[in-house]
């Protein structure tokens, strides 16, 4: 389980505005989702959904994985069909088991030029307020037929994030990730394009996210955190009853190339490794399931 706990928000997203249609805010309604990958990477998530008024709307989420809990608020205003704006503040904490890193403080050793992972299990609140805007696009808004539901979504959003035990210039690993994060901005955005139909498989399309840690740390271009990080993917969605889902995700991410053997530098300190090239190479990354059951 040491790899990364990363977002499935896009995922669900995505599955959810194809489902709904572009012209829909989801109604008060409940929705309990359970995540599994490859990776081993488990969550469960509870969301309540409230239409405030016509065009608003809210939701509140809670969720847990065997390294972490976190809760969240996220408004939805939806101004035009096709446009969709949002902001979300969430905040969570995290520990560590014998096979998943949840929350430390990522440091350089004492025998540079090595890492060195320092524990820090419930030390603080990992918090974040984000806001961006969803363009969404259904062809059968204007060629209507069950058959014609070409749907393509994308999402671009801003978000700070921040440990609150960490100072401003220490680096911290949350939820086994690369631990490369600093509290500071970052830049997410996403890309959906896929295709509804009436029939048990619901939906299948490509998803396309990419990170971008905006922090002015010095140097930062030397060991690439200047480039966006990239995942890509295809994905379906099937109906197993009127009230349960299942999506299925495969996944590949980019992978920067840095100089010396990869053996040798894996134990850097992320910042003494030295980029080789912008160009990226490519890995698989994780198949996912996403149990899906609304009430």
């Amino acid at each position: 389980m040491k790899g990364r706990f990363a977002r499935f928000e896009a995922l669900a997203l995505a599955l959810a505005a194809a489902a709904a249609g572009p012209t829909a805010l989801a109604a008060q309604a409940n929705e309990l989702a359970f995540t599994f990958a490859t990776t081993l990477e488990t969550q469960l998530k509870y969301t309540h959904s409230l239409e405030i008024t016509d065009g608003l709307g809210a939701q509140l989420w809670a969720s847990a994985s065997p390294v972490s809990t976190k809760l969240g608020l996220k408004g939805r205003w939806l101004p035009l069909p096709f446009l969709v704006f949002s902001a979300e503040a969430t905040a969570g904490t995290a520990w560590n088991i014998p096979i998943a890193n949840g929350l430390m403080f990522n440091k350089l050793s004492a025998e540079p030029p090595k890492q060195d992972l320092v524990p820090a299990d419930f030390a603080g609140l990992v918090w974040s307020v984000e806001a961006g805007g969803t363009f969404q696009f259904d062809l059968a808004a204007i060629v209507p037929g069950d058959w014609n539901h070409i749907v393509f979504l994308t999402y671009h959003g801003a978000k700070y994030r921040a440990f609150t035990a960490a100072s401003a210039d220490e680096s911290w690993l949350f939820e086994a990730d690369t631990g490369e994060n600093r509290n500071g901005w970052n830049y997410y955005g996403n890309a959906f394009l896929g295709y509804q139909m009436p029939l048990r498989l619901n939906t299948i399309g490509f998803l396309a996210e990419a990170d971008l840690y905006l922090y002015d740390t010095a140097g930062r271009e030397d060991w690439g955190d200047h480039l966006p990080r990239w995942t890509i993917g295809a994905l379906g969605n099937i109906t197993l009853a009127p009230r349960l889902s299942m999506a299925l995700l495969a996944q590949m991410q980019s992978k920067r190339q840095f100089t010396g053997d990869p053996e040798d530098i894996k134990d850097y300190f992320y910042q003494n490794r030295i980029l080789a090239t912008e160009t990226p190479n490519w890995a698989w990354y994780r198949a996912a399931m996403i149990l899906s059951y609304r009430f």
